[in-house]
């Protein structure tokens, strides 16, 4: 039964098909059947030779397992993940490459549960490994650039540390540019850059940072979290603050036509 040699490979296939829709519907059922497909791949992986894709099977049944997490909130979900995501580190196969991002999101995740610093300074420690693994036109070097600069948030908001928040911010940016306009990824990595520079703004109140974090924000409400978006509200929230403020320190009416529109679509 089940002898075909390319079944791990649909299944995987399929899991993460299943992953990515999951993205988009938020539905825990979707991302309960991936993580089922992982993991019946890697039953079917028992081979030691690190040829036969073990090592990617781990990486994304724990990715799946840490998506899973965000929607429950179960520490069990998160600690899962990393636990064979250290295994597919240990496996000391190319695709180890891969394995460092995949740990060190995981244990930032896990950081945000229990506030152990030394698990957020092994996501670090992770995350340093793995950019640095990442070429320059690596395709998803963004991924990394995404996640070390959240990690540097957390220890800036833990630690206060400036140098923390400037070279999060710079991270972040990067990780912008190589998300073109309509990546899946580029919506998160605008909301997590508008927290880091409202965070810079609030400790050395930049025109600067003020007038980034609202071209940016733009960009979330206008062209990714439109209406009936879940996000949207939160968002406009913000933005119309950041409108708010910018003319309060200005008193400039630059902003004041998008100020009075959305303010109006708030309060409708």
């Amino acid at each position: 039964m089940n002898s075909n040699p390319d079944r791990p490979y649909i299944l995987n296939h399929l899991g993460t098909a299943l992953h990515s829709r999951s993205r988009y519907s938020r539905s825990i059922p979707h991302i309960e059947e991936a993580v089922s497909r992982h993991r019946e791949a890697l039953s079917l992986q028992t081979s030691p030779d690190p040829r036969n894709g073990r090592t990617q099977t781990l990486n994304l049944l724990g990715d799946a397992l840490h998506s899973l997490f965000e929607l429950t909130k179960l520490t069990s979900h998160i600690e899962e993940a990393i636990s064979l995501h250290r295994q597919a580190l240990n496996l000391q196969h190319p695709e180890r490459s891969e394995t460092p991002d995949y740990l060190g999101a995981a244990l930032v995740a896990l950081f945000g549960q229990t506030k152990t610093i030394s698990t957020l300074e092994e996501a670090i420690s992770c995350l340093r490994e793995a950019l640095s693994l990442r070429a320059p036109s690596h395709p998803n070097r963004h991924a990394v650039l995404y996640h070390l600069g959240r990690a540097l948030m957390c220890q800036f908001q833990d630690q206060r540390s400036e140098a923390d928040l400037d070279e999060a911010i710079s991270l972040i940016r990067d990780s912008i540019t190589q998300c073109p306009a309509q990546h899946l990824n580029r919506p998160t990595c605008l909301s997590l850059f508008h927290e880091a520079l409202l965070s810079r703004f609030a400790v050395g109140q930049s025109l600067g940072d003020l007038e980034e974090a609202i071209i940016y924000t733009r960009e979330l409400v206008v062209e990714h979290y439109q209406d009936g978006h879940t996000l949207r509200s939160v968002m406009l929230r913000a933005f119309v603050f950041l409108l708010q403020k910018h003319f309060d320190l200005t008193m400039s009416d630059c902003h004041l036509d998008e100020l009075a529109t959305f303010s109006n679509e708030l309060e409708g």
